[in-house]
């Protein structure tokens, strides 16, 4: 799921600035510089080659617009129940068995 939300933020940074991307999958014998990043080894990259970023200069549209939609879901839960105030809960119609 993380990954999902990263890889839908890169795709929209894409779009954005025309840029057409191609992703395909590659084995992990035919990427092993990537496969060791993943295991978080870092014996054969420099840190003279590593970019410092930080967290707050990040941006993540999809996952705010994600974020602010998911947020709306208690209010539109409560309108479609037909409750009237907030923390009232709807009745519910209870089957009758036998």
């Amino acid at each position: 799921m993380p990954l999902m939300l990263i890889l839908m933020d890169y795709l929209a940074y894409c779009e954005e600035k025309d840029i057409r991307c191609q992703l395909d999958w590659r084995p992990r014998e035919v990427n092993i510089e990537a496969d060791q990043l993943t295991n978080e080894n870092f014996e054969s990259f420099s840190l003279d080659n590593g970019i410092h970023i930080l967290w707050e200069n990040l941006s993540f549209p999809m996952i705010t617009l994600l974020s602010s939609f998911a947020e709306g879901f208690p209010k539109r839960k409560l309108e479609a129940s037909g409750a009237k105030q907030v923390g009232e809960k709807a009745k519910c119609a209870k089957t009758v068995w036998g």
